[in-house]
């Protein structure tokens, strides 16, 4: 007699439209307020939900979550719900949570930080079971809830940034020894040395050769500027550039300057102090402790 296996099989892949969801961002209310690569972690989420209807309540450890979520949620077919302190989350994550809550036909799952609610459930259901959605990147909802976290996210925001920039055509030497904040822009074929800080607004055009730290400035701990670099610029290492500022195409920017004015196209910048010498100085000096 002949028996029959049955063969599980995964069920059709289902894509959530971003217009059937609604967002619940829940923001702790101690919350740390440091940047992360340029950005508030509020920042950081906001990106993660674009294009989601969205909302953000303020939350204390004595809160009843699922009371939150009902009070909150709109007529979406979908209600995702996600801490302002996960500041890693990305909108890929959100989306393969998505997809497997409806491919499987849950009612209710679980990421590591988080939930992904049908919303007709989430607003009659009185005990909510939820099933762990499997297979997310444990790095997106690592919580910043102290500055040693907040290391160890910024280690792999910056990552992620040079990451992207390589995979469009960035030559980053040493991306361990590179920090690029999320906002900058870098035409294809630039090359950075190792030990560059790129910060703030800037924007950086194609094959721009930026040598060992360079230094992009663009706060002075009140006011937040911008800097353009144009295409085929060579910026000379140890360089700070301090904005507002724009270089143009094909400049030259000498070794060690610091530059506080706008380069012309073609022109060669230097912005050094003159160099002092006091000879017999350490001898003086010694005179000087002993009397």
């Amino acid at each position: 007699m002949e028996t029959q296996t049955k063969v599980k099989t995964s069920p059709a892949v289902v894509d959530v439209d971003g217009s059937d969801v609604f967002a619940l961002v829940l923001v702790p209310q101690n919350i740390l307020d440091a940047p992360i690569c340029g950005r508030t972690m509020e920042q950081c989420i906001d990106n993660a939900i674009k294009g989601f209807t969205h909302r953000k309540v303020t939350i204390q450890k004595k809160d009843d979550i699922m009371s939150i979520v009902r009070n909150s949620v709109i007529d979406k077919k979908y209600c995702v719900v996600v801490y302002a302190d996960t500041p890693l989350l990305t909108r890929e994550t959100i989306d393969q949570a998505l997809s497997f809550t409806a491919s499987y036909g849950h009612k209710a799952a679980q990421m590591p930080r988080g939930w992904i609610f049908v919303t007709e459930h989430i607003k009659t259901c009185i005990n909510i079971e939820s099933i762990l959605i499997p297979n997310l990147p444990d790095e997106d909802f690592i919580v910043a809830y102290n500055y040693n976290q907040l290391a160890l996210i910024s280690t792999y925001a910056r990552a992620r940034i040079n990451s992207a920039h390589m995979q469009k055509g960035i030559n980053i030497t040493d991306p361990y020894n590179v920090y690029i904040d999320a906002d900058v822009k870098i035409g294809e074929g630039t090359r950075i040395g190792p030990g560059v800080v790129l910060q703030g607004e800037c924007k950086i055009g194609r094959k721009c050769d930026i040598g060992a730290g360079v230094t992009f400035s663009t706060f002075d701990g009140t006011d937040k500027t911008s800097i353009t670099v144009g295409d085929n610029v060579f910026i000379g290492a140890a360089s700070n550039l301090i904005g507002p500022l724009t270089v143009g195409n094909n400049a030259h920017i000498a070794v060690g300057s610091t530059i506080t004015q706008d380069i012309p196209a073609n022109a060669l910048a230097l912005g050094r102090a003159r160099q002092a010498i006091k000879e017999n100085w350490r001898s003086e000096k010694k005179a000087d402790e002993q009397t």
